[in-house]
């Protein structure tokens, strides 16, 4: 069989058999790298990626703010936004900044909270 007539086959094929046949393949597979161990390694690792993630996003909190109530949190986050607003119209950069800081402040209270 040479390299036309494969495509051509190919073109031929039904997309729902091509589909249902590449499904199956990936579940053997999946499969086999189960029965091996893969998968386990692979969620233990993943897991001790996020609990890493989860324990410095906390002390990043902590360390950044975790001396604010809430309503401080609230007027920095609002600081922020109204001046990456109105001041990063004339300085571009500084809404680059803004909003960088937005997204750590953000974030690492979000994974303060999932810390909790």
């Amino acid at each position: 069989m040479n390299a036309a007539s494969a495509v051509g086959f190919l073109q031929h094929v039904h997309t729902s058999y091509l589909i249902l046949g590449l499904l199956a393949g990936t579940m053997l597979a999946l499969g086999v790298l189960f029965r091996i161990g893969v998968v386990s390694f692979v969620l233990r690792c993943l897991g001790f990626v996020v609990k890493a993630s989860v324990q410095g996003g906390f002390s990043t909190w902590e360390y950044l703010l975790g001396w604010a109530s809430w309503e401080q949190f609230v007027a920095i986050a609002g600081g922020l936004l109204l001046a990456g607003e109105f001041i990063g119209g004339p300085v571009p950069a500084l809404r680059i900044v803004c909003s960088m800081a937005l997204m750590i402040i953000g974030s690492s209270a979000c994974i303060a909270y999932m810390f909790i």
